[in-house]
């Protein structure tokens, strides 16, 4: 994003002076409501109100058109109907407003010729040098700059988490759920179409704004996928939490046709692995994404996945080790001479082991806490303090108060849960950025998602290289434009005939491999024959292929035996250039055991890909299974990714399976799918 295009984005959340055009004096409609939020800001700024009959609006002079305002406004509020639209815009445009924000509706969500027109729009916005968020947006809200645009929704408390959304509604539910939790919003703003303003831009506004301290973002669409990526790494960089929320999509049906990496790489496994990439938080509910965001906001990290649990009763200690062990949290038995050294603190028949139930007293907490943290036996804590919530809160509060303090000498995190969150003596836990929820196991989940995790960036694409032009079933063009990339393949040679395909095999040396490479799935049309011992299973597998339509082979020697692996890339139209790995043949996709990552990638990167696979022990070589030679592996694995990172006129690369082996790797089959070929 140019600095211009920065600058005039900030604008929308900071203006000097505002424009609402489409004033309405009529309760229930967006003029209405975007006035009454305009205008509760008019200390900070200049606001305008534009109505077609001059008419005032609540109790404010209005003006009939841009062109009577005094002075120009920087930012235009649009709040008229689709047949008003062009007419007002242009008057924006041409009074040189340097951002807008529009309300109405009617443009890409309803049709071809809405997208047209919105299309049109965004073309006249940007050669005038201004962005627009919008259309079909219900507004925005920035706490520090005192703007508010968001019509019909209840009064936003400021506070350190910034929502970004594709629906409005969304944005009100997580000021709610902040509300409850008692902080609130420093920034939010409704996407709409992203015509022009995108996630990326807002992303990266946040990344900079000093109020915000975590981001709270749905999509439906991801748009600029990578540089929205790039903008969620700047902001983890810089110390902020993005959780992301995203509905599951499912849109790989048609490239379920061309090969397995087609079938496998849906556009939610991509999600995921751009946001594990960057350090984003990934949720999968509206519920978990206000958790997760209020957990962020706690001031200390875990530095690893051991945590001590406390509670005043038996059960809800074990109600947290069963919530914390299902989110990949460890409760580990704490040593005998701790256990000694706790002995006065737990409850009669109780344990100190971990979890540990405690005395019915406050202190018993506070002490506890800090005999283990002390001990570096644990890395956080989840606290169970239901027990403890009397009338008399002052004891309660002087507890939040200790505790706080203990987790700031030791840095260590601690997240509570309590039937009571917003009980007055839980206030100074709440305050100082623990959070408090009431479910056991929202607390856990939070809780993990307070493991410092590495802040990730995306790698710099490689320079386009010249492109290349293949069939879909051009096997050896394939092989030959990974092998430049540093793939190591076998030897293979073409067949037109029988006597060709003897005269090969001869050459060769049995037992060799059979593929009639007419077909892009070689195998699931029995066009692949292993192992044939000599020249008459040659011919008896000849034969077979012929009688299924096949007119050319490629004639190959028998591999040795190893392990395999299925490597495939496709270019995602909104993340880029994507890399897959998981078991060879069609294990990959009946077993779900793939792990993928944007690319281009390292041979460290790639290494710790494969690492993610179940397979990966087997193939490092468990239960006295020879290991493969995984530093190869990773390599091709690197090789495919840069292939298709150069071409991005490639839709799909595959090679499946490259057999792994000790001393090396070799690829035994190749597939190249141009975009648009099929």
């Amino acid at each position: 994003m140019t600095d211009e295009r920065s600058r005039a984005v900030a604008e929308l959340f900071a203006p000097r002076s505002v424009a609402l055009v489409g004033a309405s004096s009529r309760p229930g409609t967006f003029g209405y409501g975007a006035a009454q939020d305009l205008l509760a800001g008019v200390d900070s700024r200049a606001v305008y109100l534009v109505n077609a009959k001059g008419s005032p609006v609540l109790g404010h002079e209005t003006f009939r058109s841009l062109r009577e305002l005094p002075e120009k406004p920087t930012t235009a509020v649009l709040a008229v109907p689709k047949a008003s639209f062009d007419l007002v815009l242009e008057e924006a445009l041409d009074a040189g407003v340097e951002s807008i924000v529009a309300l109405s509706a009617g443009f890409a969500e309803a049709g071809e010729e809405g997208l047209r027109h919105q299309e049109e729009v965004v073309g006249r916005v940007r050669q005038a040098g201004s962005v627009l968020l919008g259309p079909n947006t219900i507004g925005l809200f920035h706490a520090a700059s005192n703007l508010r645009c968001l019509p019909f929704g209840a009064p936003i408390r400021p506070g350190p988490i910034a929502v970004i959304a594709q629906s409005g509604s969304v944005i009100f539910d997580q000021a709610g759920r902040a509300e409850r939790a008692g902080v609130g919003l420093s920034l939010a703003a409704s996407l709409g179409n992203q015509a022009d303003v995108d996630a990326a831009d807002l992303i990266r506004l946040c990344a900079a704004d000093p109020g915000t301290r975590c981001v709270a973002l749905y999509l439906e669409d991801f748009g600029r996928g990578r540089e929205l990526m790039e903008a969620a790494s700047a902001c983890v960089k810089a110390g902020k939490a993005v959780v992301v929320l995203s509905p599951p999509r499912t849109d790989s049906t048609i490239r379920a046709s061309r090969s397995h990496t087609g079938a496998l790489l849906s556009d939610t496994a991509t999600v995921e692995a751009a946001c594990r990439q960057v350090g984003a938080i990934q949720v999968s509910s509206l519920r978990e994404l206000g958790e997760v965001a209020l957990a962020a906001l706690t001031p200390q990290r875990a530095r690893g996945r051991r945590v001590l649990i406390l509670a005043g009763a038996g059960a809800q200690g074990v109600m947290a080790g069963a919530a914390a062990s299902a989110v990949g949290l460890e409760a580990p038995r704490l040593s005998d001479p701790l256990q000694v050294a706790l002995t006065a603190e737990v409850m009669v028949g109780g344990s100190a082991a971990n979890p540990i139930d405690l005395n019915n007293l406050g202190d018993s907490f506070a002490r506890t806490l800090e005999r283990v943290f002390a001990s570096g036996e644990v890395d956080s804590a989840l606290l169970v303090m239901d027990l403890l919530l009397e009338e008399d809160e002052s004891p309660l509060e002087s507890l939040g108060l200790k505790l706080v303090e203990i987790c700031a000498a030791h840095e260590m995190p601690l997240v509570t849960a309590s039937f009571e969150p917003e009980h007055q003596g839980l206030a100074a836990l709440r305050a100082a950025g623990f959070p408090v929820y009431r479910e056991i196991e929202s607390a856990a989940r939070a809780l993990a998602t307070l493991t410092a995790a590495p802040a990730g960036q995306l790698p710099p694409l490689p320079p386009t290289a010249q492109p290349v032009d293949l069939e879909p079933a051009d096997y050896f063009g394939a092989r030959d434009l990974f092998a430049e990339h540093g793939l190591p393949f076998g030897p293979a040679r073409a067949a037109a005939s029988w006597d060709d395909a003897r005269a090969v095999a001869a050459a060769l040396g049995y037992p060799v491999v059979l593929k009639a490479i007419g077909s892009i799935h070689k195998s699931d049309a029995g066009g692949v024959a292993l192992g044939l011992d000599d020249e008459p299973a040659l011919r008896q597998a000849w034969e077979a292929q012929v009688a299924r339509g096949a007119a050319e082979w490629s004639v190959e020697p028998m591999a040795p035996p190893g392990s395999e692996l299925l490597v495939g890339a496709r270019t995602d139209p909104r993340f880029g250039p994507v890399v897959l790995v998981g078991p060879g043949g069609l294990f990959a996709e009946l077993f779900g055991d793939t792990a993928l990552a944007l690319a281009p990638l390292t041979v460290a990167e790639a290494g710790a890909l494969i690492g993610r696979l179940k397979i990966a022990p087997i193939l490092a070589g468990a239960r006295g299974v020879a290991a493969v030679d995984l530093d190869a592996a990773a390599r091709a694995v690197v090789a495919v990714g840069a292939l298709v990172a150069s071409h991005p006129e490639i839709a799909e690369a595959e090679v499946n399976p490259l057999r792994l082996r000790p001393d090396g790797c070799v690829a035994l089959d190749a597939r190249v799918i141009l975009e648009g070929a099929l």
